[in-house]
């Protein structure tokens, strides 16, 4: 058995490298670029105004009002000492434009327009490329594409973005006890509920998932498994990799040319996790059937495998948790602000538990060694994919 640190860094070793791929904007959100992205022209493109008003061809009033230029369109003229143009937001300003007056600065009379406003030479001119000019990097490849940056890419022209392409998945979920939801439940059957939370996560990040259940046999397994890998490049098995007497993943995988990276780690819930690799460059992830050791699993392995690791950072602990000391152990917490800012661990009653990830907006992680926790002490803490602050 190893620890959580070395079975990462041999999952990090192994981390799935596919090629890059365009994707149109609107599918793009929260991948990742592949590439940097360098501006096409500068922003802004040319000097325009900031807001509505005049444009003014000299610093002292009085200023004729020789013309009209709105967002979209331009004045020829060149402006002259004594001139002004009305201009809207947006606009180009035209040549020989001194500053710019906020039209709330300033009174018209007739064709005349003055202001009591001081001048400075630019006010209110928004200047070309003082944003970036042509060939400026953007953004760097690894940047993780939000809604601003959908913003910025499609500001500089680009309808798709250069992302970094997804493995394709298969997810088995294995156990004589499942049944998809819809059917009637048998009194030893339960639903199966793992392999839907980890589809749309994969998903959200671009990766295509096909999902499958199989019984507790043997040839059955294999030939679910066999069928996934003719369709993936990464293979995820939850339940039936333990050493029960119908766990046939492990000899399965074996059997399928898969070498065991490792086995076991020292962690809670989720220690009989393993992970596999094959000459062909597809890989195996085997999690636990229990939907909490699952979960955690697919979140500190899976993700790492593609390149979308939880990140931990250190917060102060709201509430005491006393705990028996031997393996790492991670548990649903909250991450809160008010009354007081810091974690507050949760409350669960054991890696079966479907609920406890449910309520919570990540996860705290508490060193092999310590026994108890005391309000104040510094604890490591990860946010969810799809979390966020209340």
């Amino acid at each position: 058995m190893i620890s959580l640190d070395e079975a990462l860094a041999l999952v990090r070793d192994r981390k799935y490298t596919g090629e890059t791929e365009w994707v149109p904007l609107e599918l793009a959100e929260d991948r990742v670029l592949a590439e940097d992205i360098s501006a096409a022209h500068a922003s802004p493109r040319f000097d325009n105004s900031a807001v509505d008003g005049f444009a003014v061809g000299s610093p002292k009033p009085p200023w004729k009002i020789v013309g009209m230029v709105a967002a979209g369109n331009f004045h020829s003229s060149e402006l002259r000492e004594g001139e002004s143009v009305r201009i809207m937001t947006g606009a180009p300003t035209p040549l020989g434009t001194y500053a710019v007056v906020m039209q709330e600065d300033c009174a018209v009379s007739g064709e005349l327009t003055c202001t009591e406003h001081l001048l400075f030479q630019g006010e209110n001119i928004r200047r070309q490329g003082e944003e970036f000019t042509f060939g400026d990097i953007i953004h760097l490849a690894g940047t993780r594409i939000t809604p601003p940056v959908l913003g910025s890419l499609r500001s500089v022209g680009l309808p798709e973005a250069p992302v970094r392409a997804m493995p394709k998945v298969g997810i088995l979920s294995t156990g004589s006890e499942l049944v998809e939801p819809g059917i009637e439940l048998e009194p030893s059957q339960i639903y199966e509920s793992n392999s839907l939370p980890m589809s749309a996560i994969l998903q959200r990040y671009g990766s295509k998932v096909e999902t499958l259940y199989v019984a507790d046999h043997e040839e059955a397994t294999r030939e679910a498994v066999e069928l996934l890998l003719q369709k993936s490049d990464l293979v995820i098995t939850t339940g039936g990799a333990s050493v029960g007497a119908f766990d046939y993943i492990p000899a399965t995988i074996a059997a399928l040319g898969f070498e065991t990276v490792f086995s076991k780690v020292a962690i809670k819930p989720g220690k009989p996790v393993a992970f596999g690799t094959r000459t062909d460059g597809k890989a195996w992830f085997g999690l636990p059937g229990n939907p909490m050791s699952a979960q955690t699993t697919f979140l500190l392995f899976v993700l790492a495998a593609i390149g979308r690791e939880l990140e931990f950072f250190t917060g102060a602990l709201l509430n005491a948790y006393a705990r028996k000391p031997g393996r790492e152990e991670f548990v649903p917490a909250n991450l809160v602000l008010s009354p007081d800012p810091g974690v507050a661990i949760l409350p669960t009653v054991g890696s079966h538990a479907t609920g406890g990830y449910a309520v919570s907006n990540g996860m705290a992680r508490i060193p092999a060694s310590v026994e108890l926790l005391a309000p104040g002490e510094p604890i490591q803490f990860a946010f969810f994919p799809w979390s966020r602050l209340p």
